[in-house]
């Protein structure tokens, strides 16, 4: 029993930094693309305009990540004084854009990850997929005991696949909040300097809220949800064609 313990836990670790890996790098490198094409290119000469997954690996995300179950990537600067336009709204929907890159992209990969479960499993995976989500523990015995028929090869991708679901969800929720907070200030501070003083007041605020999201099961738990249903929902279209 020890040793099966083990094997699982040894299991979801490798699951979750394979998923960790693609994660932060597909969606630093994305990121770093679309602040360019917006004006600011900070990200660009700070060298995260690659695949090369250890310019994006964060040493102290991956570790909350093994141990906490939620973990992020390299800090990426952007000056939002470097995105500029003729016309203050066109700036401000670039800005937009800018800042919530990284959410849109960690909402699109986890919802084709789950998409690709259900294509790989069927439906029904999106229910063990949700509760895997929720205890942190990818069990591979659980999984092969419901899929006898799925190859140990397919079992090992589809626990990648439900790690980045998990990791894109909660990256997505911090990252439109926070993001979206950082937005409120810049344009708050640029109205008034005087604003500059409550930054770092908004700043340990966003952090209490995202945590007291993902301490509360009950909004865990409508996360998963949501995004494994965007993404049966995709399944199905690639079904019906």
């Amino acid at each position: 029993m020890v040793s099966l313990k083990s094997a699982e836990f040894f299991i979801t670790m490798i699951s979750f930094s394979l998923a960790y890996i693609f994660v932060v790098t597909f969606v630093g490198y994305f990121r770093a693309w679309v602040t360019d094409k917006m004006g600011d290119d900070s990200a660009v000469n700070a060298g995260f305009l690659t695949l090369n997954p250890a310019q994006h690996f964060d040493l102290v995300g991956y570790i909350c990540l093994l141990w906490l179950h939620f973990g992020w990537g390299s800090h990426m600067p952007l000056n939002p004084h470097n995105i500029v336009a003729r016309s203050p709204l066109v700036r401000w929907i670039k800005l937009i854009i800018a800042y919530w890159s990284d959410a849109i992209a960690h909402i699109v990969l986890a919802t084709f990850s789950i998409t690709g479960l259900v294509l790989m499993f069927g439906g029904k995976v999106i229910g063990v997929s949700v509760d895997m989500m929720m205890t942190g523990e990818l069990s591979h015995m659980r999984f092969a005991a419901l899929y006898p028929g799925g190859s140990s090869i397919a079992i090992s991708f589809a626990l990648v696949l439900i790690a980045s679901v998990y990791l894109n969800v909660f990256l997505a929720v911090f990252n439109l909040v926070f993001r979206g907070l950082e937005l409120v200030m810049i344009y708050l501070i640029e109205r008034s300097p005087h604003y500059a003083q409550y930054n770092n007041l908004a700043t340990i605020f966003l952090y209490a809220i995202v945590v007291s999201i993902f301490v509360t099961p009950q909004l865990r738990w409508l996360l998963m949800v949501m995004i494994a249903h965007m993404g049966y929902l995709i399944a199905c279209l690639f079904g019906a064609l």
